[in-house]
C-alpha cells in the first residue's frame, strides 16, 4: 500500500492526478483504492460520486482492478465509523473498459 498526497480538494470534491506515482520502490506495490472522509453519518452504499470516480480509476489505469475498494472514515461524536466498498465494471452499465 503506499500513500499519494497529491491530490487537490474540498469537503465536496478531489482532483486526483492524471497519473499515478511512478517510483522504484513502488514497483512491487498494487492500489489498493481510495480512503477520504464523510461529514455526518455514512450512507449504506457506495455513493454516485464514488461509484464514478472508482470507475473512472479504473478505465485508466490497468493496475486499479476488482481488487481496489472505496473506504470511507466517518467522524460522528463519540465514535468513527469505516465503510468499505468495491465496484466492478460488469456491475456498471453504460461504462466500458478500454485499453490502447
Amino acid at each position: 500500500m503506499y500513500c499519494d498526497g497529491s491530490s487537490i480538494g474540498n469537503t465536496r470534491d478531489i482532483q486526483l492526478p492524471q497519473q499515478l506515482p511512478q517510483h522504484e520502490y513502488l514497483e512491487q506495490m498494487e492500489p489498493l483504492g481510495i480512503i477520504h472522509t464523510v461529514s455526518g453519518n455514512e450512507p449504506p452504499y457506495m455513493t454516485a460520486m464514488d461509484v464514478t470516480q472508482h470507475a473512472r480509476l479504473m478505465n485508466a489505469h490497468k493496475s486499479w482492478d476488482k481488487k481496489t475498494v472505496s473506504m470511507t472514515v466517518s467522524f460522528t461524536p463519540g465514535s468513527v465509523s469505516l465503510a468499505s466498498w468495491a465496484s466492478h465494471l460488469k456491475d456498471i452499465s453504460g461504462v466500458q473498459r478500454t485499453r490502447t
